[in-house]
């Protein structure tokens, strides 16, 4: 049969979260600087809907766990990585030398990776 050859266009427009705890609703808008209403965080093209539950694969470490393990978001090449992530109070992030790349991380939960377009 037909080889499976991958797709060729897509977007999401929403990214549903299962999470233990609601902090981590208020870890994603410190980082994306929106606000959430109810559970859900509104960006341009983008929703994310966080939904509080319990379980041991919730609980369980990062490192026992297959899941989502980062959301990937594109900034323009203008945009000012260095400035950004200083801005964040937090020292669970990686940012590159040549500042194209940024990552931050939610403590047991996912990573959040901001690239300039054409990366």
């Amino acid at each position: 049969e037909g080889e499976f050859l991958g797709l060729s266009d897509f977007s999401v427009k929403e990214v549903q979260i299962n999470i233990e705890d609601k902090a981590i609703v208020t870890a994603y808008e410190h980082i994306l600087g929106v606000k959430a209403v109810g559970n859900n965080i509104e960006l341009p093209n983008l929703r994310l809907v966080f939904y509080e539950d319990e379980g041991p694969d919730l609980s369980a470490s990062v490192d026992e766990k297959l899941d989502l393990m980062l959301l990937r978001f594109q900034v323009s090449q203008d945009f000012d990585l260095v400035r950004f992530a200083e801005s964040l109070s937090t020292d669970k992030l990686y940012l590159d030398r040549k500042a194209k790349t940024l990552a931050v991380d939610i403590p047991q939960h996912m990573e959040l990776w901001f690239t300039k377009q054409g990366l």
